[in-house]
């Protein structure tokens, strides 16, 4: 027995050696791991962006809260189509019983203190149709009021795309700063190795030095600026100015629109969210002047009730009744026929309230759409001068290596070429900005025409 016992304790010393030993390295492995930084949140897309402005937004609330508001009116019209039930009741002290007189004789009818109490039902029959068209102009305005919330919230989203794309702007600017600071150091060093030899003076150095400083502090100047960029964003987008936020370092070309200008018309007129809404309030307003005009119709009703008096002198104190009637106001000194004009007056408005928006978004359709066409092709004259500018900075470097050419004429190309930078960045993100305000026009879902685009951007192909 006690020779078991000696040849088990190696084996469970040995296993338990080699269990410490692989808790040793999976903790040596995960040490690194759990010391490197935690990865940050993905960057903020377009769509994504678009989208939650959508739903956060301060129009959007206020969108949905305004068809909700428009709807109660429409609970209330619906409301007339059910019977109201009504109780009432209370105890009467009369100064002295009600008593009929039959020639010499008295009879008392009521007691001097008594109790009463009525409930009841009534139910409007037949109106002539002022329930069904007061009905169906509550309806329109809900849907009037549904467009315009969507076209406050299309406001909103390019609110919120124009601080999107400013920021991704100045995250740009920074780039090309970066680039301005590595051009202008390696200057520097051509500078000191001339200045070292005795062939430039020290005026080339300083002024050298100087803008290499004034860049520097550019890029902080961008930097904060993007900052600001960002807390518009949060704020549009319905989050916390201070809530972090990740975006893309730029965007690809703006994806292509195919058709022609009067096609995007055509679709604006169709498709646009305020003519829409003006659309639903001529209707609203058609339907309420024919609710008007049926003011003129009696009014068919029924009650039924159940009553009950304190009366010693009634063999029946509580009593049931079912009552059919009629009520129809023959002349009310105008009033009917005023209210009668003031919707025709509405009516006539809306509709010339739609001649209007219909022309305004043709002429809003044809402007966006000729600045996106100009905004195209500023982005390619952009590229173009980028392009050239770098070459003219090659050039004013290798002549003053040799000696042909100023420090001065090399920081005026460096200028030049970041400009030129700065310039086809403003374009690049121009034009996203210029084809989101057409699509907008148009209708068309913001967020889902910019759901596939890539994090990569155009203006860094002419670094």
């Amino acid at each position: 027995m006690r020779r078991a016992c000696r040849t088990r304790i190696p084996a469970r010393s040995g296993g338990t050696v080699k269990r410490m030993a692989a808790a040793v390295l999976a903790i040596g492995f995960a040490l690194p791991l759990l010391a490197a930084d935690p990865p940050g949140p993905a960057p903020l897309s377009l769509s994504s962006a678009l989208r939650q402005v959508a739903k956060n937004s301060e129009q959007a609330v206020n969108a949905r809260l305004d068809v909700q508001k428009a709807e109660q009116d429409t609970r209330k019209v619906q409301s007339s189509y059910y019977p109201s039930l009504e109780l009432s009741g209370g105890h009467f002290n009369r100064d002295n019983q009600i008593i009929a007189l039959f020639g010499a004789l008295a009879a008392p009818t009521t007691e001097q203190n008594f109790w009463q109490y009525k409930l009841g039902a009534r139910e409007l029959l037949w109106d002539g149709g002022k329930r069904k068209y007061a009905l169906q102009a509550t309806r329109n305005m809900v849907d009037a009021a549904d467009q315009k919330g969507i076209y406050h919230i299309v406001s909103a989203q390019l609110d919120g795309m124009g601080a999107y794309l400013k920021a991704l702007a100045y995250k740009a600017r920074q780039g090309v700063v970066a680039k301005r600071i590595q051009a202008l150091e390696s200057h520097l060093k051509v500078v000191n190795d001339l200045y070292s030899q005795g062939m430039v003076a020290r005026n080339d150095l300083l002024e050298t030095q100087v803008r290499l400083r004034t860049v520097e502090d550019q890029a902080s100047q961008v930097k904060n600026q993007e900052a600001v960029a960002v807390q518009s964003l949060n704020r549009i987008m319905g989050r916390s100015p201070a809530a972090p936020l990740a975006l893309p370092d730029g965007l690809p070309a703006p994806p292509m629109l195919p058709g022609t200008l009067l096609q995007y018309k055509k679709e604006a007129l169709a498709r646009n969210p305020l003519v829409k809404a003006i659309k639903a309030s001529v209707k609203a307003a058609s339907a309420q002047l024919t609710a008007r005009k049926r003011d003129y119709y009696p009014n068919v009703f029924a009650e039924a009730a159940h009553t009950y008096e304190q009366n010693q002198y009634l063999e029946y104190p509580n009593a049931n009744y079912l009552f059919v009637g009629m009520s129809w106001k023959f002349y009310d000194g105008g009033v009917r026929s005023a209210k009668i004009k003031e919707a025709g007056i509405d009516v006539q408005k809306a509709q010339r309230s739609l001649v209007e928006a219909r022309r305004q978004v043709e002429i809003k359709v044809d402007q966006a759409y000729r600045d996106y066409r100009q905004a195209l092709q500023e982005v390619k004259t952009a590229e173009t001068n980028v392009t050239a500018a770098a070459e003219n900075l090659r050039i004013e470097e290798d002549q003053y290596k040799a000696g042909l050419a100023k420090t001065t004429d090399v920081l005026d190309a460096e200028s030049v070429l970041a400009e030129s930078r700065f310039a086809l960045v403003a374009q690049h993100y121009s034009a996203y900005m210029k084809q989101g305000i057409l699509l907008g026009i148009t209708g068309r879902k913001l967020a889902q025409f910019y759901s596939d685009l890539s994090t990569s951007g155009q203006e860094q192909k002419h670094e």
